[in-house]
């Protein structure tokens, strides 16, 4: 028996979550799902094993390439917003291949009380380019910032 391993959302928005203690935490509100299985990857067929799931959300179908209509009409899918792969969890008792087909749906149902995943980490101490990219794109002439001409990626 096989399941999949993620679901696909989009950012809501961001809130403030209080502990006991009165701290305050930020937190992400996401809206997760529903999704829809578009193509089942074997290890036959494809030398891995996953799930490929696109976010069911409204999208005109002149948006869509054609390629992609061919690929969602091939099962009678509906217009997905975007599809992106998942792994599959496979239990050791049964065999994965029958369990998940193209047009099962999934759900935020499939985690399992408080579950979360760790946090994304930032950039850190990256390089020079990425701090600085935003910064070296203003015109040094026109604003008056002559201190710019010193740091790294200056256009002077």
């Amino acid at each position: 028996m096989a399941k999949v391993a993620g679901i696909l959302g989009k950012k809501v928005g961001m809130t403030q979550l209080f502990d006991d203690r009165g701290d305050v935490h930020p937190a992400t509100v996401l809206q997760a799902g529903p999704c829809v299985i578009t193509q089942h990857k074997t290890e036959t067929k494809d030398g891995y094993v996953s799930a490929q799931i696109g976010l069911v959300e409204f999208v005109k179908e002149s948006r869509l390439t054609q390629p992609m209509r061919g690929h969602l009409g091939k099962h009678n899918l509906p217009p997905v917003k975007f599809v992106r792969e998942v792994p599959l969890e496979i239990d050791e008792k049964g065999e994965g291949d029958g369990a998940v087909k193209a047009g099962d749906r999934v759900l935020v149902d499939i985690f399992e009380g408080d579950e979360q995943r760790p946090r994304i980490p930032g950039r850190g101490e990256a390089p020079s380019f990425w701090r600085w990219t935003e910064v070296a794109r203003i015109d040094v002439s026109n604003h008056g910032l002559d201190w710019i001409v010193r740091i790294p990626l200056s256009r002077v």
